[in-house]
């Protein structure tokens, strides 16, 4: 069994709190400028789009 490093637990204890928010939040703005390009690309669509 390997030596427990408690160096290594203090740090993910003390970090896990502020890097997973960060990451939620980074992962939530990328979708929503994701979502908003697919957005104004299908409004570009459907305006330069002849009507038959």
């Amino acid at each position: 069994m390997k030596n427990l490093n408690h160096y290594r637990l203090l740090q993910w204890i003390i970090f896990s709190p502020i890097l997973i928010p960060i990451c939620i939040l980074t992962g939530a703005w990328e979708g929503i400028q994701h979502t908003f390009g697919k957005v104004v690309q299908q409004i570009k669509t459907d305006v330069t789009t002849d009507v038959a």
